[in-house]
């Protein structure tokens, strides 16, 4: 990344040398840096908004798919003055359904689960 021609490969994956593509290297060598961060972030103890938010982040990816398709049914090939509101109106939708889900399935059967984990 700090070798200017080498720039190129990485931001427009086209630049071969030889038979070396530097954008693949490059790839596979950044995430190596992030393992400290990441051993280092194990061992943190997260706030209850931390844990609440990461929670919530499996109901989000299971369940964004069925507001986003109303959403994009009926707003993909509008003007970007109307897509912007709508798509904020998607993101509480969403929230709030998922807070919903949350609250009144997910919570309930993590609390069965710890209470049949902590009997043993």
């Amino acid at each position: 990344y700090t070798i200017p021609i080498l720039q190129l490969a990485v931001f427009t994956r086209e630049l071969k040398i030889g038979d070396i593509n530097y954008f693949v290297i490059f790839g596979r060598i950044l995430p190596l840096f992030f393992i400290p961060f990441i051993i280092f972030n194990l061992n943190q103890k997260s706030e209850k908004t931390d844990r609440i938010l990461g929670d919530l982040s499996y109901t989000v990816y299971i369940f964004h798919w069925i507001p986003f398709s109303i959403y994009n049914y009926y707003f993909a090939k509008s003007p970007a003055i109307i897509r912007g509101p709508a798509f904020i109106g998607y993101l509480a939708i969403l929230g709030i359904c998922c807070w919903i889900i949350y609250i009144s399935f997910e919570k309930r059967v993590e609390n069965l689960r710890e209470n049949l984990l902590n009997r043993k």
